[in-house]
């Protein structure tokens, strides 16, 4: 379980989480346990853990049968997500960032009610803020700050990093380039396969973010999905497990993002 001394070394991980465009996943996983072996990793080894656990191909089941399927404003784009997870999964993640990429804005369009309109997707971003903050939270006060750290982490992306003009981009001297306007209109950064296969998975993080908080509309509905998946009988999702692990298996280097527990 989580407590306040795991609280500090939450927010001490967060920390350096971030210059990575990354946080500690929503996962029924994160425990007491999982952030003391994430303090004792070295900084270039718990990014790459961060990035493997949420790219775990039972993870990534997971997350598609009981968080994006039970989340109404994913409907539309469950083949696309699916199939871009796929081609990740391949090793085709330039095919699977470009088809991620225009996701994020048509769920936040869904968020705000607003599928036509000339608003842009900054309006879509602070309705999406509005939304965060009246929110149900239905945790300890330990919980809620996870809860937070999980907002906060969508605010910094989507406003300072994710969707900034070019100029503003440049001017923050970041290391990477994980921002839709460069990508999409000057495709930098895509022919780096590493920096792609990064993002790939900054992008599912940033899903596997919204579903938590809109699922949390419905209270029933959330924690029965929490205690009640039937991941160890479903037959569905185990159909869905062993396809991940054979897209894996394709790949022509056996990926370290990709490698199984």
């Amino acid at each position: 379980m989580l407590n306040s001394s795991n609280l500090k070394e939450y927010k001490k991980i967060e920390n350096e989480l971030k210059k990575e465009f990354i946080c500690i996943p929503p996962y029924q996983c994160i425990n007491g346990s999982f952030l003391y072996n994430c303090s004792k990793i070295e900084q270039n080894e718990l990014t790459t853990y961060i990035f493997s656990t949420i790219m775990l191909p039972w993870q990534r089941a997971y997350q598609m049968q009981y968080r994006f399927e039970k989340c109404k404003i994913f409907t539309d784009y469950l083949l696309l997500i699916e199939s871009a997870t796929l081609s990740a999964f391949e090793g085709n993640y330039v095919c699977s960032y470009l088809s991620l990429l225009p996701v994020v804005e048509s769920i936040l369009r869904k968020s705000a009610g607003k599928m036509t309109g000339r608003d842009g997707f900054k309006d879509y971003i602070a309705e999406f803020k509005t939304y965060c903050q009246t929110q149900n939270k239905p945790f300890s006060d330990i919980r809620e700050e996870i809860f937070n750290s999980y907002y906060n982490h969508l605010d910094f992306i989507l406003s300072k990093v994710f969707n900034l003009s070019f100029n503003d981009y440049d001017s923050r001297s970041y290391n990477e380039i994980f921002n839709r306007n460069l990508t999409l209109h000057k495709l930098d950064g895509i022919n780096d396969k590493d920096a792609t296969r990064k993002n790939v998975i900054r992008i599912l993080l940033l899903l596997d973010l919204i579903s938590e908080i809109h699922l949390l509309s419905d209270l029933k509905l959330y924690w029965t999905n929490i205690f009640d998946a039937d991941y160890d009988s479903s037959e569905r999702f185990e159909k869905r497990y062993k396809t991940y692990i054979d897209f894996c298996l394709k790949q022509p280097v056996y990926d370290i993002v990709c490698k199984l527990k």
